[in-house]
């Protein structure tokens, strides 16, 4: 039987003071967390009983909570509430606290500085570190309620007593296929829909299925590391397509690669979108597959009023890869491939023999959220949220210079030669952590000096404190002494 789940620990809200309510009593669940008060696994109140309890509107909690999923001192489990989590540390820094007093008493002092990233680092010289990485999805804005309510559907359905179906569930593909083509606008007359566990699982299984790899296979660089990362194979890596101004250069793509595997519509971490005259000749390249990765997320402006790759290349000899990691969630485990109706039957044995479909009711889920609109609405509720942070990030970094691509972006160096490794380490030094541009290449060319900045997982007042430290700690590891 649920329960009321009673406050655990005192709260003490000053309306007098200038920090607002909810980030009053984030910090303090903060503080309680890291003094050992609130251990992990301890379940919240909820944000109905607790705004009860403290004689506030519900929207006080409901924000506080936002900000704790996002600095990782809470989580949320389906159909049950939100638990206490232990957010991870910097290395070396297992011991950082949160100052309680100053938290609970409202004093002038900064504010709780873990709250400022998803996972809440430790300290480094006696200030609160933040997570800039790249790759990150924040959890708080997956649509609760309609997962809670699509997975509730799909376990009410029986499970095939059989084998599950090597393409996947009916449901599923038809849901994707009406996806495709309002994000994409494009016609899937003789393609087929297949579901995978994932963008880069998709794209490796096409590729087995067609018998390339390293070599045979050209890559767009820089490009996430999953992507080239599935497309090697007999101990050689693809062969590297360079990416400047107009997205890939696909003229200088080798003969003797037959396939081709783009990122058109906003490459990783580029941001990159292929010209018009640069899809036409991809396009047209004689017996070349051509394998576009779909956007995961909304198309940006400079790619929406351009041809699709998939309109231009022909039916029988190109494929999509996509997936929802960035709309929702990667641990969901669901993508797509969409392929020639002729390669079906191989793609299928390939995944029926290595288990490479998503689990029987997540299928049946995915596809609820597809057909009632929540995948579209969560979309562009991330994408105006990835606009609002990329916006912030590229105003404050000011001089050095921000180019978005999505959930994150990458900020040029001023200093030439600058090494961006060192650069890393010494933010990291400074309690902040930030990517470089090192794990999206994979050739021996030399690699643009750059900070890659992760900003999609943060939102709101968590993104503004950690822009804050990432700025204040720039010019000291930019210095040259």
């Amino acid at each position: 039987m649920r329960y009321r789940q009673p406050l655990m620990f005192p709260v003490s809200l000053d309306r007098q003071l200038t920090r607002p309510l909810w980030q009053q009593l984030a910090e303090q669940v903060c503080s309680a967390v890291d003094a050992g008060v609130l251990a992990a696994g301890t379940r919240m109140p909820s944000t109905r009983t607790l705004a009860a309890l403290l004689g506030v509107s519900r929207g006080v909690p409901m924000e506080a909570y936002e900000l704790l999923f996002q600095s990782g001192y809470a989580a949320s489990r389906p159909g049950s509430g939100t638990y206490v989590t232990v957010p991870a540390r910097l290395p070396g820094d297992a011991g950082a606290r949160c100052d309680a007093v100053g938290a609970r008493s409202g004093a002038s002092g900064a504010p709780c500085a873990v709250l400022g990233a998803r996972h809440g680092g430790g300290r480094a010289g006696g200030d609160g570190g933040v997570d800039l990485l790249p790759g990150q999805v924040g959890g708080a804005s997956l649509p609760m309620a309609a997962w809670r309510a699509a997975w509730r559907w799909a376990s009410f359905r029986p499970p095939p007593t059989g084998a599950p179906p090597p393409l996947g569930l009916p449901e599923l593909r038809q849901a994707v296929a009406g996806f495709v083509r309002r994000t994409h606008g494009v016609s899937l007359a003789g393609r087929e829909v297949v579901a995978t566990t994932g963008t880069a699982a998709g794209l490796r299984a096409v590729l087995a299925v067609l018998g390339l790899s390293g070599g045979d296979v050209a890559v767009e660089e820089p490009i996430a590391p999953p992507l080239w990362r599935a497309a090697e194979g007999g101990g050689s890596r693809p062969v590297a397509v360079p990416v400047h101004g107009e997205g890939a250069r696909v003229e200088r793509v080798p003969d003797r690669c037959r396939a081709l595997v783009l990122c058109p519509d906003s490459g990783v971490p580029s941001g990159a979108v292929l010209s018009a005259e640069r899809r036409r000749v991809a396009a047209s390249r004689p017996g070349t597959w051509i394998v576009e990765v779909a956007c995961d997320g909304l198309l940006p402006p400079a790619a929406q009023r351009l041809p699709r790759l998939l309109s231009l290349a022909a039916p029988e000899t190109s494929v999509l890869v996509g997936g929802f990691g960035e709309a929702l969630s990667p641990a969901l485990g669901i993508g797509f491939v969409v392929v020639p109706r002729w390669l079906t039957g191989a793609l299928g044995r390939h995944l029926a023999e290595r288990s490479g479909q998503p689990p029987h009711v997540s299928q049946l889920a995915m596809a609820r959220l597809l057909h009632d609109g929540t995948v579209d609405r969560a979309m562009h509720r991330r994408g105006r949220d990835h606009q609002d942070g990329g916006h912030l990030v590229r105003s404050a970094l000011g001089r050095v210079g921000y180019r978005v691509a999505g959930a994150h972006g990458v900020a040029l160096l001023p200093l030439p030669g600058r090494h961006a490794e060192l650069v890393a380490a010494r933010l990291r030094a400074r309690g902040v952590r930030v990517g470089t541009l090192a794990p999206y290449h994979f050739s021996p060319a030399p690699i643009p000096p750059a900070l890659v900045v992760g900003h999609g997982h943060l939102t709101g007042a968590a993104l503004e404190q950690a822009v804050a430290r990432l700025v204040a700690a720039l010019p000291g590891a930019l210095s040259t002494d």
